[in-house]
């Protein structure tokens, strides 16, 4: 596996829609794999192919689980992602690992079911998928899916005067992949999430 560059904001990629993903091959899922260890290297729960500067339409998400709200995780590698239905409204913060150092507030669907072709990691295979994600797995999906069409949550939010500059801290990011990967380990990798749309 291999850390990918992310690109940032200002680099004309990120405002085009990407292609269809018609070949299904070991580059594929080598693309997938290279995804995830560059989404985690970055404290990411989402990356979206134009992201590292493949124009395809091709997601990987992976939502930790969130006790406290209910909530499974969610692992994910999504090919042709389409959002069939949403329901509900919940505005909140939102950052991107191509917009590093900002955040501000989007409003977003509170429940999402997107179809696609997700990978099985166990075979290798792809195979048509719905998916339901609620709350922050949600609203992951929505922005993963704005980047295919060259969108960035910056033209989403919702009131210019909540988007503002945080400061980075490089201990407390490496406290965060610490935990993030402490989560991924202790949650069941062979669930899908909720398929049954």
């Amino acid at each position: 596996m291999a850390i990918m560059k992310i690109i940032q904001d200002g680099d004309a990629r990120l405002a085009q829609k990407s292609s269809k993903v018609s070949v299904f091959d070991a580059r594929l899922r080598k693309l997938v794999d290279d995804m995830y260890e560059t989404m985690y290297h970055a404290n990411g729960v989402g990356l979206a192919g134009v992201q590292v500067g493949v124009m395809q339409r091709i997601i990987v998400v992976d939502v930790p689980p969130n006790k406290e709200e209910g909530e499974k995780g969610l692992r994910i590698a999504l090919c042709n992602p389409e959002i069939i239905k949403m329901d509900g409204s919940e505005t909140t913060p939102e950052g991107c690992l191509s917009v590093l150092g900002w955040v501000g507030d989007v409003e977003r669907a509170l429940n999402v079911v997107v179809k696609g072709m997700a990978l099985d990691e166990k075979s290798g295979k792809w195979k048509e998928v719905r998916v339901k994600a609620h709350r922050f797995a949600a609203r992951v999906f929505q922005h993963e899916c704005d980047h295919l069409n060259g969108t960035l949550y910056t033209s989403r939010v919702t009131d210019i005067a909540t988007l503002h500059k945080v400061e980075r801290d490089a201990e407390r990011e490496e406290e965060i992949r610490q935990e993030l990967a402490a989560l991924r380990d202790a949650t069941n990798k062979d669930a899908v999430g909720d398929t049954g749309a």
